[in-house]
């Protein structure tokens, strides 16, 4: 639920690519995590960091999906 609400305020995501979120988030309003691993979060983070998010994009997008 945290991911939809996070979505829908327009607020882009970090999460694992499972389960509901892979179904929710996608390359304009976040960043999947392939497996739980130290180094891939690092690198996630780092390129969650540099890129820009469309907040409104985010959020439009999520509710056209629900």
């Amino acid at each position: 639920m945290g991911t939809v609400e996070a979505l829908l305020l327009g607020v882009p995501v970090l999460g694992l690519n499972d389960g509901g979120t892979k179904e929710l988030v996608d390359e304009t309003s976040g960043i999947l995590i392939n497996k739980k691993e130290k180094k891939n979060l690092k690198e996630a983070l780092i390129q969650f960091e540099k890129q820009h998010f469309d907040r409104k994009l985010i959020s439009d997008t999520i509710r056209e999906k629900i």
